[in-house]
């Protein structure tokens, strides 16, 4: 059974982009390899609004960056 495709490009791109300037590219790689969406670092989605991506996979990266950078950063990083 597979997860239905919900979750935009968009919003997984704003993801890849913000992760990146925020946590730095290491820190990015790191979060996508283990939420298994190696394939974003390869080839980062087109800005549209398609949705190539499942609720589960966008909370992967959510749960990957609090793991990597700690509830209380991404707290501080999401008042900015």
């Amino acid at each position: 059974m597979t997860s239905e495709k919900s979750v935009s490009n968009l919003s997984i791109g704003s993801a890849y982009e913000s992760l990146g300037e925020i946590a730095g590219d290491d820190a990015r790689k790191i979060i996508f390899q283990n939420s298994n969406l190696s394939g974003v670092l390869e080839c980062p989605p087109a800005h549209n609004w398609k949705k190539e991506f499942t609720n589960t996979e966008q909370i992967s990266i959510y749960r990957e960056t609090m793991k990597l950078i700690g509830e209380v950063a991404l707290r501080e990083l999401s008042d900015r």
